[in-house]
């Protein structure tokens, strides 16, 4: 699984580059993968709750519960950053996935944003059974 973390943040910080972003290539890639994560997160719970089971049931009916999703958003982002600086770790995955084949990289950067894409739409899929 940090395998497949670690290729989605590389493209995604590639992506970042060859768009002309020079200064901090982490500053895009950062919140893009924390949504994502974010995403994934919201897609478990409403999953869990269709089985009857919810961790997050105490915001449902909380008018402080955007303060709550704020928080945990600033929280992913902010581990996020942590994980990915720490010892230079976002150098060495990029230079661990520059060495692949050309050919590795492309299917990489498809699967990523295949990975992106599902992750958006199952929330927009997913949140129309959350109601009923």
């Amino acid at each position: 699984m940090i395998a497949f973390y670690h290729k989605v943040f590389y493209h995604l910080y590639k992506l970042a580059i060859n768009t002309g972003e020079k200064s901090a290539p982490l500053t895009s890639a950062m919140p893009t993968i924390t949504f994502l994560q974010f995403c994934n997160l919201m897609c478990i719970d409403i999953l869990l709750e269709m089985i009857g089971f919810s961790p997050f049931s105490f915001m449902d009916n909380d008018p402080n519960s955007v303060y709550y999703v704020v928080g945990l958003l600033i929280g992913g982002l902010v581990a996020n950053y942590l994980y990915f600086t720490s010892e230079g770790r976002y150098k060495a995955i990029a230079k661990e996935f520059e060495k692949k084949p050309l050919s590795e990289r492309k299917k990489g950067a498809r699967i990523t944003l295949i990975y992106a894409l599902v992750s958006i739409a199952l929330i927009f899929i997913l949140a129309p059974l959350r109601v009923m």
